[in-house]
């Protein structure tokens, strides 16, 4: 098991989990990743022997990587912010809420040796932003201590 694989099996699970991504903050490049179908499968055998299952694995490949690289050029602007306000202050997480989901940026200086980042996603409905927040603040002081 590499790296990035044991960081994503130590990320808590919280309900509502959509899913969870470990991306490189330089490039917007999805190092890992895992959903709530693999944290939970459905029972018995969910996996249909055609090609429409094909498609739809794509798919979700190409909406992670799309997702991941929009929220690195949301880091960059930011990042770009705040050294343009002269703050003396580093960006930590970015909370994105939309009609039906939250996504939740943690950054995470450091560890595997680059800058990475999670991008945790969450049914608005069923989650609790500020419980998953808590939850990734006390992952992140584990690994990045």
């Amino acid at each position: 098991m590499n790296i990035i694989e044991q960081l994503l099996a130590q990320v808590p699970v919280v309900t509502g989990f959509v899913r969870l991504s470990v991306v490189d903050a330089a490039t917007g490049q999805v190092l890992g990743s895992r959903s709530a179908a693999e944290v939970d499968p459905p029972a018995g055998d969910a996996r249909p022997a055609d090609q429409t299952a094909d498609r739809a694995v794509d798919r979700a490949v190409d909406d992670r990587a799309n997702l991941a690289a929009c929220a690195t050029e949301v880091l960059q602007t930011l990042a770009t912010m705040v050294t343009a306000d002269a703050l003396e202050e580093e960006l930590e997480d970015v909370m994105v809420t939309l009609s039906g989901h939250h996504h939740l940026i943690r950054l995470l200086p450091g560890v595997a040796g680059t800058d990475l980042f999670l991008l945790l996603t969450l049914d608005r409905v069923r989650a609790n932003l500020a419980l998953a927040r808590h939850q990734l603040l006390g992952f992140e002081a584990r690994v990045v201590a």
